[in-house]
């Protein structure tokens, strides 16, 4: 019986392995109906309402399988579609961050977008930090800010969007 015994407690501990690290990502997966509103970034970095700039439309969340922490970011409204990559996330207590990566709108075009510095947190010791997007777990809200900035011109229009998943 002892021999029985060992060799179960040999095969319990073969059989355990480490627990896979849990993926932030997934909880955020899926559609949401957002709300949005577009401002101008004036010359003190801190943008300003456009009047009449509301608009609304669907987000739909899903993991990026070209980055192994990212996320891809697809909004849609008033038949046009545009696709954000999400990246550098960070767990959080009740959910995660993350900040848009930065890309050209065209080959040919002078518009960046990026994201913009719209959230921030605060970590250990009290230091700031900023960030583009957000998940809360608890309430299903994902939101992020990015930008559109002429290389030109430095004209820069900031958007904000915000929405409950369905």
């Amino acid at each position: 019986m002892n021999k029985l015994a060992c060799l179960f407690v040999f095969w319990l501990l073969l059989s355990c392995k480490e627990d896979d690290p849990v993926d932030v990502r997934k909880q955020a997966v899926g559609s949401y109906d957002y709300k949005g509103k577009a401002y101008y970034l004036n010359g003190s970095g801190v943008p300003s309402s456009l009047p009449n700039s509301d608009f609304n439309g669907t987000l739909d969340v899903a993991i990026d399988p070209a980055d192994d922490t990212g996320l891809l970011i697809t909004e849609s409204s008033d038949g046009t579609t545009s696709t954000y990559k999400g990246q550098k996330l960070a767990a959080t207590d009740n959910g995660f961050s993350f900040d848009i990566a930065s890309q050209p709108i065209s080959a040919n075009s002078n518009l960046i977008l990026s994201g913009f510095e719209g959230y921030t947190t605060t970590k250990g010791g009290g230091a700031t930090v900023p960030y583009h997007g957000a998940f809360v777990s608890a309430t299903h809200v994902f939101g992020f800010w990015w930008q559109y900035k002429n290389v030109n011109t430095g004209i820069v229009f900031v958007f904000h969007m915000e929405g409950s998943k369905k």
